[in-house]
């Protein structure tokens, strides 16, 4: 438009000054007919130029007010929701779990837990994560490491603390054999003497993660300390030996000394180079993630601190995308 304008008012000057001929160009009436012509090609410059930027303004200012109400909205329904998120371990320490955070949801939907999910999925979280992946790198270095040791850890886990609970057993076996393990849900009577495999086990993982203590396994207790740990079960003249932990029995024997070396079974065990190698590297990834986490949450403060001080969310997403190609 601004090129049609400036070339009409050109040629309509350049027609009359023909029309006026070149010999009469110098006196006032031509220069003040040719000042007239090139202040009106001026005003036409500025007129069209001035509308222009006038609309391209006016969308920068409308994409702006977008942006900051889709960083408030993510901001509610995301950013603070990741602030409450806290790794906990599963029950049976497989897995670290972070219900709080939706986004787990990327690692079951494509082969590359980074990669695009179905427009079908993109929830709230997917968005947030495509803008922390497009205008906070170290947000999302920090997120993408609680992944990657999130996923780690469970896929370790399921190697070797299967490995680690047959050598125990093993251990135990050589030093016990006539003592059997039994199931974890097992009634207190059913069997005469046995111990709890996966209860134990449990609490040796538990002790290990600083996730609880189990004062029987100190190494530093005394056989006599030690034995104080175990029940009288059952008559006198028929009597076990009960070792009971969070109201689940442990083990059960007719001889006490069994404690001692189901203790020496769980040392021999823990002091095994490759198991010790093992476990080092599936018990560093806890605290890994932790302080990864601990960025992470830093990080997320500071986005919404700035959103709620007006400030328009960086990066972008498809929602982003669409809203820029609209306007």
């Amino acid at each position: 438009m601004l090129a049609i304008t400036i070339g009409v008012s050109i040629k309509y000057a350049l027609n009359n000054i023909h029309d006026h001929g070149l010999s009469r160009f110098s006196d006032n009436h031509a220069v003040r007919w040719l000042d007239n012509s090139c202040r009106g090609i001026y005003h036409s410059i500025v007129t069209v130029a001035l509308d222009a930027g006038l609309t391209q303004a006016r969308r920068k200012t409308f994409f702006i007010d977008m942006k900051l109400k889709h960083g408030r909205e993510l901001t509610e329904k995301v950013f603070k929701r990741w602030l409450n998120a806290k790794p906990t371990f599963s029950e049976g320490f497989e897995r670290i779990e972070l219900p709080e955070l939706h986004f787990q949801t990327i690692w079951a939907t494509q082969p590359s837990p980074f990669g695009d999910v179905p427009f079908k999925e993109r929830t709230h979280d997917y968005y947030a994560i495509s803008h922390l992946k497009t205008g906070y790198p170290i947000i999302w270095n920090s997120l993408r490491n609680i992944l990657l040791a999130q996923k780690s850890y469970s896929d370790l886990a399921e190697t070797v603390f299967p490995k680690v609970k047959d050598h125990l057993q093993m251990e135990i076996h050589k030093r016990l054999p006539t003592l059997n393990a039994f199931p974890n849900s097992v009634a207190f009577g059913q069997y005469e003497s046995g111990y709890n495999l996966d209860l134990l086990f449990s609490k040796i993982l538990r002790f290990l993660l600083k996730q609880g203590d189990s004062p029987f396994l100190h190494r530093e207790l005394s056989p006599k300390s030690a034995l104080g740990f175990l029940q009288r079960s059952g008559k006198t003249n028929d009597s076990c030996w009960e070792l009971i932990v969070d109201h689940v029995l442990l083990l059960r024997t007719r001889n006490e000394e069994d404690l001692l070396r189901l203790r020496e079974s769980i040392y021999a065990t823990m002091d095994d180079s490759n198991i010790q190698n093992d476990l080092n590297t599936v018990l560093s990834l806890p605290a890994y993630l932790e302080s990864s986490f601990e960025s992470f949450r830093i990080g997320v403060t500071d986005l919404i601190n700035a959103v709620e001080l007006n400030k328009p969310i960086d990066g972008t997403c498809d929602i982003c995308d669409q809203l820029e190609k609209s306007i």
